[in-house]
């Protein structure tokens, strides 16, 4: 009875590995074999014409059909994942009658497998792209870093952010709505822990109906170790009274700050100002007056006025 079991699972072991052998065989027959297929390959665009009213009005991607081996069709998934970038100036027509582009999609057979001469492509659909135009409005304007940056203990930023470029070009056809737009900014990012000069690139968020000449800027913002330092700066009386001499003690006041150990040796009591408006004193002011800060560095930081209140009296003019 044993040897009757043992009997029959040899031979369901042997059947199993020449199943398993004869479906691999047929496996690798099927794929040696042609087959249609359809795929879709995804398109960008560039040299986009600035009259077109709205690019973003092209589909993302082309369905294709494709006739290929099934060894072939099983790698072409990989080879799809990069766009295809379709360039305009090249392959799309402005009819003169109509003012509108037309792309046929038909001329972009030879750029999709270019390294696959194996593959052929049946069909592309759409067959045509098409996009309008109309009068197009531009204006230049600024552009706005938004960003929030902690440098580490130590370390401060040590002069103006440098943005390449810092002012781009915008279009559309809506003029009221390109009169109304005063800059672009980036998109918010946070970077923290910073001890060097920070160089990145930063896109641009996008305005519906509203073309930008690049999608992305530079930025280049110098962080520095900082020291603190102090300066001794005289307070200037901003519209002193005609009919009388105002005299204010101390008349010079201690300024301390923080300031990047390359700008240390530049600062000058000049590079501030200190001021007292008579003006906006109020007439319930008890010979008692804040200092304010008119003009300062843009690169120093935290900066305390000792003391921050002068007295004041006043003399007869003779």
């Amino acid at each position: 009875m044993k040897s009757w079991h043992t009997t029959n699972r040899k031979k369901i072991f042997i059947f199993s590995v020449f199943l398993f052998i004869a479906s691999g065989v047929w496996f690798l027959n099927a794929l040696s074999g042609e087959y249609t297929s359809k795929i879709v390959y995804p398109v960008t665009y560039k040299n986009i014409p600035e009259n077109i009213s709205d690019p973003g009005q092209a589909p993302k991607s082309l369905n294709l059909t494709v006739k290929a081996s099934g060894f072939r069709l099983l790698r072409l998934p990989s080879i799809c994942k990069n766009p295809l970038v379709i360039d305009l100036a090249k392959h799309a027509v402005r009819n003169t009658n109509t003012a509108i582009y037309t792309l046929q999609t038909e001329g972009l057979i030879d750029n999709f497998f270019p390294n696959s001469e194996d593959v052929e492509i049946i069909q592309i659909h759409p067959s045509e792209i098409h996009w309008t135009t109309g009068k197009m409005h531009k204006k230049k304007v600024p552009v706005k870093l938004d960003i929030s940056l902690t440098a580490k203990k130590l370390y401060m930023q040590s002069d103006h952010v440098v943005l390449q470029p810092d002012s781009i070009s915008i279009f559309s056809t809506n003029a009221e709505k390109i009169a109304r737009i005063k800059s672009v900014t980036t998109i918010h990012k946070e970077f923290s822990g910073i001890d060097s000069d920070l160089k990145i690139s930063l896109a641009l968020r996008a305005i519906k109906g509203v073309r930008f000449s690049t999608h992305k800027v530079d930025a280049l913002i110098p962080i520095e170790k900082y020291t603190e330092q102090t300066l001794s700066v005289p307070v200037t009386i901003l519209h002193p009274p005609e009919d009388k001499k105002m005299l204010i003690f101390p008349n010079e006041l201690t300024v301390s700050y923080r300031v990047p150990l390359n700008k240390y040796d530049t600062m000058h009591p000049s590079d501030f100002e200190l001021v007292l408006d008579y003006a906006t004193l109020p007439k319930s002011a008890l010979n008692k007056a804040k200092v304010n800060i008119r003009k300062y560095p843009d690169y120093v930081k935290q900066i305390k006025l000792e003391p921050a209140f002068v007295d004041f009296i006043f003399e007869k003019s003779e």
